[in-house]
């Protein structure tokens, strides 16, 4: 009796253990899934977010300046400006410093992300 009831400690712990494991196993799944999918946004609280899934469509205005990525140069270094562009290349370097090259059009231009959640 003795060495069944050590054997059912065993099972239950051994099933503990994988339920552990398991649980683990999905909050890291999650968490690396939140870091790819981005922010849950809509026309109506976009602003609120620096990126997001949205199609751009034009039915709300913004006080947003764009600038054309043909149209950068020196003098606007140190300033904040708005491009719109696709990521034609990243390239990640050490663990919070993400380099991408944007591309519109034709034109290129190089753009540093850092922060503590680069992929």
């Amino acid at each position: 009796a003795r060495k069944e009831e050590k054997k059912k400690a065993k099972e239950e712990e051994k099933r503990k253990k994988e339920e552990e494991k398991k649980r683990k196993e999905d909050e890291r799944v999650a968490a690396q899934n939140a870091k790819t999918t981005g922010p849950s946004c809509t026309l109506h609280n976009f602003m609120e977010h620096n990126f997001a899934n949205l199609f751009i469509q034009s039915e709300t205005k913004t006080d947003r300046k764009w600038t054309n990525v043909s149209e950068l140069n020196a003098s606007m270094k140190d300033q904040q400006i708005w491009v719109r562009a696709r990521v034609h290349n990243s390239r990640k370097q050490g663990n919070k410093l993400c380099f991408l090259t944007l591309r519109q059009d034709v034109a290129t231009v190089q753009a540093v992300a850092f922060g503590q959640e680069i992929a």
